[in-house]
């Protein structure tokens, strides 16, 4: 019987519903794994409880069956449940399948200087320097409406940006413009053809200068979501 975990995964988008299943590796790497490869899923999954046992999955079966009313799904491992309530049936029904840890029992021999070497006391920081408190990780709905604001700053940029350089290069871009419609023989020059040369020109630069943006702005926001 391999060891395992069983685990209490919540979730901050799905809340009074949790998911009990087993996993022979880490509980942490199991939801990670479920919410980058399920797109379905809109935000990440918290580990409320994990069990190190023996024949993992004998034991989620066990607690599947326990909580059968409780579940949303016939297919699937979500359960309408209190957190509190799934652990206690887990920690319950898991004593057969509970790993026994012993410490380690290590003789240590101490020579005369080292009984007699008193110990150094603690360094307590100074009272005037406060260590700041370490910064909470973002809520992926936080970094969803982030990322869909720096987008719509993106958009907005390029749009300026093509319009600034039709403008200057307008003279030029005009008699460009022209030389190749005279050339293929399908107008005459015009104001008309200049202008509507110059609106496809600012669609095209729009297009390349925004998509470029927006590239950069996926790469740091998929830097910050697998943090």
């Amino acid at each position: 019987m391999a060891e395992g975990f069983v685990y209490v995964l919540t979730n901050e988008f799905m809340p009074g519903i949790v998911k009990i299943g087993y996993t022979n590796r880490s509980p942490e790497e199991r939801a990670w794994e479920l919410y980058v490869k399920r797109t379905g899923v809109p935000g990440k999954f918290q580990v409320a409880f994990s069990l190190k046992c023996r024949d993992a999955k004998a034991l989620e079966r066990k607690v599947h069956v326990k909580l059968a009313t409780h579940r949303v799904n016939a297919h699937r491992e979500y359960f309408r449940i209190d957190v509190g309530h799934a652990i206690s049936v887990i920690n319950d029904l898991g004593g057969a399948h509970q790993i026994e840890t012993k410490p380690p029992t290590v003789e240590v021999r101490k020579s005369e200087k080292d009984v007699e070497r008193p110990s150094a006391p603690p360094l307590n920081p100074s009272p005037s320097v406060k260590t700041a408190p370490p910064l909470p990780p973002p809520c992926p709905h936080r970094l969803r409406n982030d990322y869909e604001m720096a987008c719509a700053d993106a958009d907005r940029n390029s749009r300026a940006a093509a319009a600034v350089i039709v403008i200057a290069f307008i003279a030029p871009l005009t008699v460009f413009i022209n030389e190749q419609i005279e050339a293929a023989g399908i107008a005459e020059r015009s104001i008309w053809t200049s202008a509507l040369g110059a609106l496809v020109t600012y669609s095209l630069l729009r297009r390349v200068i925004g998509k470029f943006k927006r590239a950069k702005i996926e790469e740091e926001y998929r830097r910050k979501i697998e943090r």
